[in-house]
């Protein structure tokens, strides 16, 4: 066991929080006591401290994780920095995408305060899938909500925003990460050089006599709505509705139409 990190019994930690604090996160949401149970029991429970890696970039994508209690935060690899682009909290999964998709690790994902966190291997999900069919679905639902905002095309977006969305690129950080401060290596700033060359030849803009600020602002309506289509694009490509839920057809298609997945969709 590394250091920072601590095994916790399965049947300790229901006792400790009890099975109605797990009905309330949001990758167990709607599945069995039973179910939920199950998962704790087969998987790895470990207390982690701020600061230690969950994952680390490059690293082979065998299993997911469930954030039970604390945050941490998600380094992204773009270049030769890792950018910090958002953080996970209670109930949030991390890596769901990446297994599924047999991709390696495109960043890095660090404790942020001291945490509580669920890991299944890609053996114990298919075995879920045959013992839980019915639950196995609605949790593809919970996954499917919690991948609306972890597509890794949207991450490279993000990345590429103006200074004000990225102002916690980092170098490559060393071992170690400084987690009482998330962003704690500096400010990568774009010169106003660079704003002119996007708005003049990408979005041919009339620049005359516009301040710094004005082209903020103006870059970044461009890029967002860049955002919103890749988005659209993505969601109708993967059939989710623009909220990032399966449609029907979806669910018929991966054959999860289980009746308790359905009501779920239709409620």
């Amino acid at each position: 066991m590394a250091r920072g990190m601590k095994q916790l019994d399965s049947k300790e930690v229901l006792k400790t929080f009890g099975l109605a604090y797990f009905r309330e996160l949001a990758t167990f949401g709607a599945l069995s006591d039973q179910a939920i149970e199950w998962m704790l029991q087969q998987g790895l429970i470990e207390r982690v401290d701020a600061g230690r890696r969950i994952t680390r970039f490059g690293d082979a994508a065998n299993s997911f994780h469930i954030v039970l209690e604390g945050q941490t935060a998600f380094y992204k690899r773009h270049g030769d920095r890792d950018v910090l682009t958002r953080y996970y909290e209670m109930g949030d999964q991390i890596g769901f995408d990446l297994m599924i998709g047999l991709i390696p690790h495109n960043g890095t994902d660090v404790v942020v305060r001291e945490s509580i966190i669920l890991t299944i291997v890609i053996d114990q999900f298919r075995e879920f899938q045959e013992q839980f069919p019915a639950d196995f679905g609605l949790l593809m639902i919970n996954l499917a909500r919690e991948l609306s905002r972890e597509i890794a095309l949207l991450e490279d977006v993000i990345v590429q925003q103006d200074r004000t969305a990225i102002d916690n690129a980092t170098d490559t950080p060393a071992d170690g990460y400084e987690v009482a401060d998330p962003s704690p290596y500096g400010v990568v700033h774009f010169d106003d050089e660079w704003r002119v060359t996007q708005l003049v030849e990408k979005h041919e803009v009339d620049i005359k006599d516009m301040s710094t600020e004005e082209k903020v602002r103006l870059l970044r309506e461009f890029r967002e709505g860049m955002y919103e289509k890749l988005k659209d694009a993505v969601y109708e490509r993967r059939g989710w509705t623009n909220d990032g839920i399966p449609t029907v057809e979806t669910v018929k298609r991966l054959g999860i139409d289980f009746p308790e997945v359905l009501d779920l969709l239709k409620s």
